[in-house]
């Protein structure tokens, strides 16, 4: 009787929202195109359906509910009844709304996909979703078609969190993902999806996977103790900003020809890899970043043509480890209290510009073997226990640098070695700066 009650005080204060009028008759109640909230929770649709409890008429499954469901319809499931023990499969259009996604559990009991949603323009917002089966491509939800909105849901020990295939126009936002075998979110295949907002934990490969991709925006996410935060590959035309990525092993990463994305305003710290890398990689602008005592705060390997610009690396054994990476612009960062600030190894025609290399406590820019025809120009270096090297590395420009060593007359020494005879022997070598700064650059 008391969830009959509920049942009614829900559509009555619907109706009264929308001056909606209540129709006698066989039908109790026509609700047509209702958008309002009840509590957390958002109705929309044609029918509702109510599941669990003890109203008149209320399913005891899930399935059953989605069975005669019709395209438009809200499927509305009482905690009281939780958990659910189903596996459940949507194909019609329909809302599905959990009362509480604290208490509205849907447990999946290992066997299969928790939720699988075939039909297009599908709402599953408010449960806590677990017990996924652990095969790797199984999920707590997985999404075979566009246009859906996965929102507000707990989503625990599954092999995937969400996991969509050839996905379009789709949001996944405000979801709680934990102890995943493989991802907390993987869309391969997939063009302008929009994740933001959710919260991603203990995922032992990737919290956000991306694969083969274009459009996709990742923002506002916070990820924390995973294998990689985000990792794309062979996506382009992304843009990645504004997450968090914490405690995991990479925190970006960017493999196989991702190109043309756009990285920006992310926070990145205590990772124990790489901080950001991009790894085959071109044409990608890595803008505004902070990167915090990582191992490798950014990494370049095979990667050409990028723009990496006014981003903050500090506390990190390496700031930039650029290896076999081609005409890259390194423009404005600032690169602070690293053991080594900046490495290049056999890295060419690089333009390394107005960058402030600070506090190194090894050395503030190491050019490493076969580096050749990189300019290093108006960057400023300052309170390095040395500030600039370089080793087997020739044709490379030094112009218009700050460093706090120069005695301010003519010239500043860059030292150097050159070796011969399979790296047996060396000659000491030096390049030079013939126009230092006077005063520091500051970005």
């Amino acid at each position: 009787m008391i969830k009959m009650q509920r049942n009614i005080v829900v559509v009555f204060f619907i109706l009264l929202l929308l001056n909606i009028e209540v129709v006698s008759g066989t039908q109790l109640f026509t609700i047509n195109q209702i958008s309002t909230t009840t509590g957390n929770q958002r109705i929309c649709g044609n029918r509702i359906l109510y599941v669990g409890g003890s109203g008149v008429g209320n399913y005891s499954h899930i399935q059953s509910a989605l069975d005669v469901s019709t395209d438009g319809d809200t499927v509305f499931v009482w905690d009281d009844s939780s958990p659910y023990f189903e596996n459940i499969i949507i194909d019609k259009k329909i809302f599905l709304i959990g009362e509480n996604k604290e208490s509205t559990i849907i447990d999946g009991g290992g066997l299969a996909d928790v939720i699988t949603i075939y039909a297009e323009g599908v709402t599953v917002t408010g449960f806590t979703i677990k017990n996924s089966k652990k095969d790797w491509l199984n999920a707590g939800i997985i999404l075979f078609s566009d246009k859906n909105t996965v929102s507000d849901n707990i989503i625990v020990n599954a092999e995937n969190g969400i996991y969509s295939y050839d996905l379009d126009n789709t949001i996944i936002e405000n979801n709680h993902i934990s102890n995943c075998e493989s991802c907390g979110i993987s869309t391969p295949f997939s063009t302008n999806n929009t994740i933001r907002y959710n919260t991603l934990q203990h995922c032992k490969n990737y919290g956000i996977f991306i694969y083969d991709s274009l459009y996709i925006i990742i923002t506002d996410n916070v990820i924390n103790d995973s294998g990689v935060g985000i990792h794309l590959w062979f996506s382009f035309f992304n843009t990645i900003s504004q997450n968090t990525v914490e405690d995991s092993r990479i925190g970006l990463r960017f493999c196989l020809y991702s190109r043309n994305n756009t990285i920006a305003h992310n926070m990145i710290k205590d990772i124990r890899d790489y901080g950001i890398e991009l790894n085959y990689s071109l044409y990608n602008d890595l803008t505004s970043n902070v990167v915090e005592n990582s191992n490798i705060g950014v990494r370049l390997y095979y990667s050409h043509e990028n723009v990496i610009a006014q981003n903050n690396v500090t506390d990190c054994v390496i700031g930039f480890n650029v290896s076999y990476s081609p005409q890259n612009r390194i423009r404005g960062n600032i690169i602070k209290n690293n053991a080594v600030g900046m490495r290049f190894f056999s890295s060419s025609y690089n333009v390394i510009e107005q960058n402030v290399v600070v506090g190194s406590t090894e050395i503030g820019l190491s050019l490493t073997e076969r580096n050749t025809e990189n300019s290093v120009s108006d960057n400023t270096f300052m309170e390095n226990k040395k500030n600039a090297l370089f080793i087997n590395s020739v044709y490379n420009s030094w112009t218009h640098n700050y460093w706090d060593d120069w005695d301010g007359r003519g010239f500043y020494i860059i030292d150097g070695k050159l070796y011969f005879i399979s790296s047996v022997f060396s000659i000491p070598w030096v390049n030079i700066d013939f126009s230092p700064r006077d005063k520091p650059y500051f970005t």
